[in-house]
């Protein structure tokens, strides 16, 4: 059971919410780059703490990872991946980030969930279902249609085609 429509997805819009007030605090509050780093960083660790307490009746020996650890998820029959996409620029101060959960079972993607706070965008992607961005399925196109969509999955993953809604 994968809880995106039910749990992560509100969750996600929340505390994507949550940190893109955060960053404007310390755009501000004209933080030192130090000093940012920290404030943002402890913004999402909360998040990562609150999506664990909420993973944790439905997925209880399932970890939550911030990272991508080859070796625990590959132990675990079960895996969450909380990620930050555009991590950089959320600490830089720029409102093109988004926040997601991605479950893996035994080192595969199966499911991801992902939010962007500024745009209000929802992608979600399924193992041999496809992306769907907003509800719409992305599809791949002729590599002369040109988008700004991309969904890496794994550490290793490389982009080659280009995606369009």
């Amino acid at each position: 059971m994968h809880p995106s429509n039910t749990l992560l997805t509100p969750l996600l819009h929340k505390h994507a919410e949550r940190l893109l007030r955060a960053q404007i605090e310390a755009q501000a509050k004209e933080l030192r780059p130090e000093d940012r780093q920290r404030f943002l960083s402890k913004q999402f660790d909360a998040f990562v703490e609150v999506i664990g307490e909420k993973l944790e009746g439905s997925y209880k020996d399932a970890p939550i990872l911030t990272h991508w650890d080859t070796e625990t998820l590959r132990s675990n029959v079960k895996s969450w991946v909380v990620f930050l996409a555009g991590e950089a620029n959320y600490t830089l101060g720029i409102t093109d980030f988004s926040l997601g959960a991605m479950l893996v079972e035994l080192g595969r993607p199966v499911t991801f969930t992902a939010v962007s706070p500024a745009t209000q965008n929802e992608i979600h992607g399924h193992h041999n279902e496809g992306v769907f961005l907003n509800g719409y399925r992305v599809r791949r196109t002729l590599t002369k249609i040109e988008s700004r969509l991309c969904v890496v999955l794994g550490p290793n993953a490389t982009v080659d085609r280009h995606y369009v809604v």
